[in-house]
């Protein structure tokens, strides 16, 4: 399957891999009817109805642009729409990144195992906020009792504050996935719950593991052996997630930008991110991730079939039933930005501010399966 080097992406005829152009002119057409209605000032969305006490964004947001996208089928790049050239905020698929980051940890040894406990982790490491105070970590008796596997699949139930946000701020929150409402603490691995402030969690932890900084480690690491742009950006919270670990001053940086920061990366990029998922973890015949990593990754959770570690899998057909393979998988963020993937049919799709992403999903994929 080709693979493109930095800089350049070859383009084919469609006809070229047996989709037809009316497919993908109906796809374009979808994307750019459908507008998510974002505000251009993402300043002014707040993605999940926050409390007011925690409601305020701590980090830097930046101007939408318009609905935009790829499709990119065996590797070619067959379809484009909108300007998938410019760097937007990719709100949640950001958090689709971090087990790459843990992926990459795990192959060197520095994450011994999806079940470690952060608590014997952490206990190693002098963890403190910029201006000396203690971090809310893994001390608690429920605490105790994660591991990196529960934060992953986010069954962790970790209890505290991160950076002024309580993680009570996610309890119950609305998105299509949460399915059982709770009024009281679980113990870890018990219930799965969409947080932020333990995904945020989890990038500090990933980052006192490395004691490095994340966006150094996924350019590095990642970003520039599978030849993306120097365009991308990872924020923090300015101010509010400096950390010292064993007294260096780094920038923790946060799984989504539902206050803010986050990744802000352009289309091209998240289709190679795609790209090396469906690869198995390699690039140009190089391994990037181990593919028993990526493996690890496109697990079921025992408890959500459907979500393996912060990412979105379509296990028995639960997300986009007959219309893609069980082997699909989706990182989606809030704007109805979301990278889709079909190992079996090797497309991937790229979509940005799309009001519907599953609904243009679908408009591709029935064709292609016969519909």
């Amino acid at each position: 399957m080709y693979t493109p080097i930095k800089g350049s992406w070859e383009r084919i005829d469609p006809l070229e891999v047996k989709v037809h152009p009316n497919i993908t002119k109906n796809v374009e057409k979808f994307a750019k009817d459908f507008d998510c209605g974002f505000p251009k000032n993402l300043n002014e969305v707040d993605v999940s109805n926050d409390p007011p006490q925690w409601a305020g964004k701590i980090g830097p947001m930046k101007e939408r642009g318009v609905p935009s996208g790829l499709i990119i089928k065996d590797g070619y790049i067959i379809s484009e729409w909108g300007d998938p050239g410019r760097v937007d905020m990719i709100f949640s698929i950001t958090k689709s990144f971090l087990p790459l980051i843990a992926g990459l940890a795990y192959d060197k040894g520095l994450l011994k195992s999806v079940d470690e406990k952060l608590y014997d982790v952490e206990k190693k490491i002098n963890l403190k906020m910029s201006d000396g105070s203690d971090i809310d970590g893994y001390d608690s008796s429920k605490n105790k009792l994660i591991t990196w596997k529960h934060l992953l699949q986010q069954t962790s139930d970790w209890e505290g504050t991160l950076f002024t946000k309580s993680d009570l701020v996610d309890w119950n929150r609305s998105v299509p996935e949460m399915t059982v409402i709770r009024s009281n603490r679980m113990k870890p691995g018990e219930h799965w719950e969409y947080n932020d402030v333990r995904v945020n969690r989890l990038a500090l932890s990933l980052m006192s593991l490395f004691k490095n900084s994340l966006p150094k480690i996924l350019k590095d690491k990642i970003m520039d052996p599978i030849g993306a742009s120097n365009t991308w950006e990872w924020h923090g919270y300015d101010d509010y997630s400096k950390v010292l670990i064993d007294n260096q001053l780094f920038t923790s940086v946060p799984g989504g930008g539902h206050w803010g920061g986050g990744l802000w990366v352009n289309s091209y990029d998240l289709a190679r991110f795609g790209l090396l998922m469906l690869n198995r973890g390699t690039w140009q015949g190089k391994t990037i991730i181990s593919s028993n990593w990526i493996n690890k990754i496109l697990s079921p959770s025992l408890i959500k079939p459907n979500y393996g570690f912060l990412i979105r899998i379509n296990t028995k057909n639960s997300i986009f039933g007959k219309y893609a393979s069980e082997k699909s998988f989706l990182a989606a963020g809030a704007g109805g930005n979301a990278v889709f993937v079909d190992p079996n049919k090797k497309i991937i799709i790229v979509t940005r501010w799309c009001k519907n992403p599953k609904d243009l999903i679908e408009l591709l994929l029935k064709p292609i399966y016969g519909e």
